[in-house]
């Protein structure tokens, strides 16, 4: 099924996501939904992020989307105003890389675990977004 622009989103929070790690499976089990849980922007840099999840190829990815937070920046506030859940996440898992235990605690620690990456990995492999994702590069119009 292709997203509609009008469908409303009727899946939990991402907070909630977040906080019960079920992203990455909210992610592809509603992925084929009128309302998925990302664009194809979004599964765009999730898709670049899971295949190479180091540290510097994460930096790369933020920096090449203006999302780098700069000193005095909330965590992930660069991300958060560009309404990326993605970057967001990023973000909080290079927190966790730098700091360690310090990151962690309510709203912090990693957003997505390595068994998640590998779960969304292995689902990028097979192909599984690539349609949503060119569908986005070509301009088709997809829920909010």
């Amino acid at each position: 099924m292709s997203p509609d622009p009008n469908a409303p989103w009727t899946g939990p929070a991402a907070k909630d996501m977040l906080a019960t790690h079920t992203l990455a499976q909210e992610i592809i089990n509603r992925h084929e939904d009128p309302c998925p849980v990302l664009g194809g922007s979004e599964l765009e840099l999730l898709r670049d992020y899971v295949m190479d999840a180091s540290l510097a190829h994460a930096r790369e990815l933020l920096k090449d989307r203006g999302m780098i937070d700069e000193d005095g920046d909330g965590l992930g506030l660069r991300a958060q105003g560009k309404n990326s859940l993605i970057g967001y996440c990023i973000v909080r898992n290079l927190d966790v890389e730098r700091r360690g235990d310090a990151a962690k605690g309510p709203g912090f620690g990693t957003a997505l675990t390595s068994e998640e990456i590998d779960l969304l990995k292995d689902w990028f492999q097979k192909g599984a977004a690539e349609d949503r994702i060119e569908g986005w590069k070509a301009g088709r119009k997809e829920c909010e």
